[in-house]
């Protein structure tokens, strides 16, 4: 019989990230009420910010309208910033400089010249 060792995180709805297999958990939103995947242990240089209520953690994202965590709450980081097989996104291919323009230039066809009046 093959036994498996549970995480602390498994006592309050922790979970596994399926790419990396580590230890996730979730945030439940204040604002949308959507769960935020986030590391385990509280990271000082995360941006989400949680309070355990019950057995679940509820919180927000720090931005501009709450830029500070509050009295209570501790803070995460999210998972997607730290999973080391997360898929990064390719960047956009690049335009041959025969397609390119510069910001004021105007098309070629739309030249003046002095014989033109």
């Amino acid at each position: 019989m093959v036994r498996y060792r549970r995480t602390p995180a498994w006592r309050w709805g922790g979970a596994e990230c399926d790419l990396c297999s580590t230890p996730i958990t979730f945030v439940i939103n204040e604002a949308t009420g959507r769960r935020i995947p986030v590391n385990v242990l509280p990271d000082g240089a995360g941006n989400v910010a949680a309070m355990k209520i019950g057995n679940n953690l509820h919180g927000y994202v720090l931005s501009k309208a709450r830029p500070v965590i509050a009295p209570g709450y501790r803070s995460y980081m999210p998972h997607a910033a730290t999973c080391p097989d997360r898929p990064r996104p390719k960047p956009a291919p690049k335009r041959p400089e025969s397609q390119q323009l510069g910001l004021f230039d105007p098309p070629d066809n739309h030249h003046r010249t002095e014989n033109d009046t």
